[in-house]
C-alpha cells in the first residue's frame, strides 16, 4: 500500500466517523452516562452522580414513579471540542424510599443526593379476623 492509498482509507474512516456520530446523535441525542455510585443505610440513600465539566445550572433532576431522572448540559460554549453534549441517567428507587423528601447538592463536578427512607415496621405479626 503507498502513501495515497493510506491517506485515502484514513479520510474515508473519518467521513464514516462523522456520519455514525451524526446518527448516534440523532437517535440517542448524543449523551453519556455518568459514574454513579449508591449507598445506603438505615434512614437514608445516598447516590453520588460525577457529572464534570457541567455547572450547578446545568443539571435538571425529575422524579418520576419510583425513579429519579439526572440530565445534565453542557452549554454551548462548552460543545465545540465535545464529542457528547452532556450527562443522562435514570435511577430506579427502592419503594422504602420518601419521594418528598429527596435533597441535593452539586460540588467539584460531583452531584449528591440524599433520600430519606419510609420507617416501616418489617416482620410485623399482623392478626387476622
Amino acid at each position: 500500500m503507498d502513501i495515497k492509498e493510506y491517506l485515502d482509507i484514513n479520510k474515508a474512516k473519518e467521513q464514516i466517523n462523522k456520519r455514525l456520530e451524526k446518527i448516534n446523535e440523532s437517535i440517542f441525542g448524543n449523551y453519556k452516562r455518568p459514574s454513579i455510585t449508591i449507598s445506603q443505610n438505615h434512614k437514608f440513600l445516598y447516590i453520588s452522580v460525577e457529572m464534570n465539566e457541567l455547572s450547578r445550572e446545568d443539571i435538571n433532576l425529575i422524579v418520576s414513579h419510583m425513579s429519579l431522572d439526572v440530565i445534565g448540559e453542557k452549554k454551548k460554549s462548552n460543545l465545540k471540542n465535545s464529542s457528547y453534549k452532556g450527562y443522562r441517567a435514570s435511577i430506579a428507587l427502592p419503594t422504602n424510599v420518601n419521594m418528598d423528601e429527596i435533597g441535593a447538592e452539586f460540588v467539584n463536578g460531583k452531584l449528591n443526593i440524599i433520600i430519606s427512607k419510609i420507617k416501616t415496621k418489617l416482620g410485623t405479626k399482623i392478626d387476622i379476623k
